[in-house]
């Protein structure tokens, strides 16, 4: 009896020990009720696109869990899109990420290129993009999550923006635009402590090392690349009025 005892103990060790280990999952919150029309420049009550909450976690091997919530749900008609930067030495990595639930919808804005995709952005340069692989996931219809590896397991998370976009029908150009925006741009100060944690945590946890606020991102604009294409593609539209 007692060697059963100790053989369920070394089991029990051996198997914490091969969980993933993680750091602690940084949470970003928003305000609800910040979305603005870009037309009005007035802000208006979108819940889809109203960003909610942001948890962020990272582990030893390098995969990382990001999820985004909204106030109200995941919908066809928003544009979500997430720039990740991290660093690595001296070394900046860049992750663009881009997601619409609607096929049809990013047909038309000819984004099959860019939509629904994680890519990687050496040191700001966009001559050599890496397309990786990646898991969408839609929780409790009001949380994207999206599941990948960094390049390399030795980064560490330096900030994250979010920007989410409300598409509209515009009778006049026969076309998709977007129309309302919610912006949160996040700073880390600092690593996480690491802890041996399970991966379908749902229950975030605050840090005081986290900055948000609603200026403009830095690094973030370049990878930011869906959302300027969704722009460029109004523009084109209006010149050929």
């Amino acid at each position: 009896m007692r060697k059963i005892e100790i053989i369920t103990v070394v089991l029990t060790l051996l198997v914490l020990l091969a969980m993933p280990s993680k750091a602690s999952p940084l949470v970003f919150e928003d305000e609800k009720g910040d979305v603005i029309d870009g037309i009005t420049n007035s802000t208006v009550s979108k819940s889809g696109a109203d960003i909610k909450r942001l948890i962020y976690s990272q582990y030893d091997s390098g995969k990382v869990i990001i999820s985004l919530e909204v106030y109200g749900e995941i919908d066809p008609y928003t544009y979500y899109t997430i720039a990740l930067t991290t660093v690595e030495g001296n070394k900046k990595i860049g992750y663009a990420i881009a997601y619409l639930k609607s096929e049809e919808i990013a047909k038309s804005l000819e984004l099959n290129e860019t939509v629904n995709k994680v890519l990687a952005v050496e040191n700001e340069s966009l001559d050599e993009t890496t397309s990786l692989d990646h898991k969408f996931e839609i929780i409790n219809e009001d949380t994207l999550r999206v599941t990948f590896n960094l390049l390399s397991p030795e980064e560490s998370i330096s900030e994250i923006a979010v920007i989410t976009m409300g598409l509209e029908w515009n009778q006049g150009l026969n076309g998709w635009l977007p129309r309302y925006m919610d912006l949160l741009n996040c700073t880390v100060e600092q690593s996480q402590p690491q802890q041996t944690d399970n991966e379908n945590q749902t229950q975030p946890s605050n840090n005081e090392n986290q900055q948000n606020n609603k200026g403009s991102p830095g690094f973030e604009a370049i990878l930011l690349l869906p959302a300027i294409l969704i722009a460029l593609l109004i523009l084109r539209n209006k010149k050929n009025l």
